[in-house]
């Protein structure tokens, strides 16, 4: 046992220099391995220790140990080379091959009851779930990781999945207090099991994660008791490593607080970290809390300092990650070309077998260096001109991307100017009507329509902040509305609100129904008509919601100034609807927004129009 365990780890060491000339040899070593628990045991521990290294490497050992443990006493090993492998491919984005081997660790797993192994399957599928925006699929799989391991108590599997679940709930329910406080009991709970089970290293992650909750719930001296915990456990473990990240959270916690001089402090420790155990992920991070944090001091230089050294540091990880991945595709084409040689080689010598030995030696010494060095002067060759045209293909992808990035940036610009546009054009209006009440001595009335002014008011105020509200809050909202004007009309004014079923969880931008119901009330004559009524007809149509605002008004027949007035209105709130349709990528056309008024119309103004379809989960 110890002496397969020494070669193994001495391969391991080797291969981690010199990866491209030791695939070769790891296969010729791989091939005169035996095939018992013992070797393939040492195979999955050099798997875990390859996975940051080499993919090639990785998939070799994997395939190499699936195929060799192909009975059922080898069984369990099997296994675990499916998740091992599985868990790599999606991290590495392949999720075909990684759902492939996460799904058939499983079902061995199942069958032959190895519930560690399942727990973690399952798990590992949720993340690949989540990472996917599959968040009900996500929520089955947790859920069932979890039963797995409590049927047989196994506590750390109850744990891993029990946070990870928490987890999902705070990355999709950010902006929903109640979603927070439900990933925050799922985090807790993990991290409660862990201690128990004294699992130091999952305690540290947990703390460290769970913290970001209670930052968003803006409990940032919740958030330092666990960063204060997870920093005692780093100390007693030694593990220095992990302050790298720990003192991340800390800026950030201290930066919600306000303490940005300590958050600042905070930052600069962690840089410490971050540059000796080269993360530079994390650096680049640290200069987006400390950017931030002299912004908010009106420290102005420093703040443009820290994200100049940003915008530096991302785009080296960037360049540095795109040349990997393209010198990954190189090597790759090399190995290949360099086993057809050497197959031609192996045909030669057969073939020269039969001639005299000092022939032979002579002429294949003579046919190598001369192919070596061909080979050498073509791989140069490539290896410049690849190089060059990677470094175009950079340089046109960053201007692309900067151009996407300012038109993205426009865009924003022009729907917030719109959405501050349409916010208080209805409050105008409101005040009027009550200035109207006051000089007409109806106190009375006027104070009721204040108190339902105030009410809109706050409601308009707060939901002018959003991207995106509930369905249900914009019709609450439109019936308050309603309510406050009926008390213009001689006339009882029938309002209802249709939605179907499929639509009832969509999010809209506020105020986009509201200036068509305004319009209604305020120019389709409404009070001249018996029975009058406003309809807001609310579904899906070709995976788009649909919403159609109808009235049986005398139609809009008003003055030149109104119709300039209304035209003005509609045009802004069409080119809001064409950029949340450019915004999220989809094709703009003529029909997303269309009103139809007498006499297109038997009576009234139909006006249509359609937005991008979003949920609230």
């Amino acid at each position: 046992m110890k002496k397969v365990i020494f070669l193994l780890m001495s391969f391991a060491l080797s291969f981690a220099g010199v990866a491209q000339l030791n695939l070769d040899s790891l296969q010729k070593v791989l091939a005169h391995s035996k095939k018992d628990s013992v070797t393939l045991q040492g195979y999955l521990v050099l798997m875990n220790k390859l996975e940051s290294d080499d993919p090639d490497a990785i998939d070799m050992v994997g395939k190499w140990v699936i195929a060799s443990s192909d009975t059922d006493s080898l069984r369990r090993m099997q296994a675990r080379a499916m998740l091992i492998l599985g868990v790599f491919y999606v991290k590495a984005d392949d999720y075909v091959s990684g759902t492939s081997y996460l799904t058939r660790a499983q079902e061995i797993a199942e069958k032959y009851q190895f519930p560690t192994v399942e727990s973690y399957a399952l798990n590992s599928l949720a993340g690949m779930y989540l990472a996917n925006k599959q968040n009900e699929k996500a929520v089955e799989y947790y859920q069932k990781s979890i039963g797995i391991s409590k049927k047989h108590n196994n506590q750390r599997g109850i744990g891993v999945a029990t946070y990870n679940l928490g987890g999902m709930f705070r990355e999709t329910g950010f902006n929903s207090k109640d979603t927070l406080r439900l990933a925050l009991a799922y985090c807790m709970e993990g991290l409660r099991i862990m201690k128990a089970e004294k699992d130091t290293q999952s305690v540290i992650t947990f703390c460290n994660g769970t913290s970001s909750i209670y930052v968003d719930l803006n409990e940032p001296d919740s958030a330092l008791q666990l960063l204060n915990e997870a920093e005692q456990l780093i100390k007693a473990t030694g593990k220095e490593e992990q302050y790298a990240t720990h003192y991340l959270r800390i800026g950030q916690v201290l930066s919600a607080q306000k303490k940005y001089r300590e958050a600042i402090v905070a930052c600069e420790t962690g840089l410490r970290y971050a540059g000796k155990y080269s993360k530079p992920r994390l650096t680049y991070n640290y200069y987006t809390v400390m950017a931030q944090a002299y912004e908010d001091m009106g420290d102005y230089k420093n703040a443009n300092k820290y994200n100049i050294l940003y915008s530096e540091v991302h785009d080296s990880l960037i360049n540095k990650e795109n040349f990997a991945l393209a010198s990954d595709i190189q090597n790759k084409y090399e190995r290949q070309k360099k086993d057809n040689e050497i197959l031609k080689l192996n045909q030669d010598k057969e073939i020269a077998a039969a001639k005299r030995k000092q022939l032979t030696i002579f002429l294949i010494a003579a046919l190598i260096g001369f192919v070596l060095l061909a080979v050498l002067l073509f791989l140069l060759l490539k290896n410049i001109r690849g190089r060059k045209k990677a470094y175009r293909e950079l340089q046109d992808k960053s201007i692309q991307i900067q151009e996407q990035a300012l038109q993205l940036s426009k865009q924003a610009k022009l729907i917030a100017q719109f959405q501050s546009q349409m916010n208080p054009h209805f409050v105008f209006n409101a005040l009027h009507n009550i200035q109207g009440l006051v000089i007409s001595n109806e106190n009375s009335k006027a104070t009721s329509q204040i108190q339902s002014l105030a009410q809109l008011m706050r409601k308009t105020f707060a939901n002018a902040e959003k991207d995106d509200i509930l369905l249900n809050e914009e019709i609450n909202y439109l019936k308050k509305y309603v309510d406050f004007e009926m008390n213009a009309f001689n006339n009882p004014l029938e309002f209802k609100v249709d939605v179907s079923q499929e639509a009832e969880n969509a999010v809209i931008p506020p105020m986009m129904i509201q200036p068509f119901v305004e319009n209604a009330i305020k120019h389709a004559g409404l009070k001249k008509v018996e029975n009058p009524y406003i309809k807001v007809l609310i579904d899906i149509e070709e995976n788009l919601l649909r919403i159609v605002v109808k009235d049986n008004g005398a139609g809009i027949k008003k003055s030149d100034d109104v119709l300039e007035g209304l035209s003005h209105s509609m045009s802004v709130i069409k080119a809001r609807i064409e950029l949340l349709f450019q915004e999220k990528g989809k094709p703009v056309n003529s029909n997303l927004f269309s009103v139809k008024t007498v006499p297109e119309t038997d009576a009234g103004t139909t006006v249509k129009f359609y937005l991008p379809l979003n949920y609230a989960y």
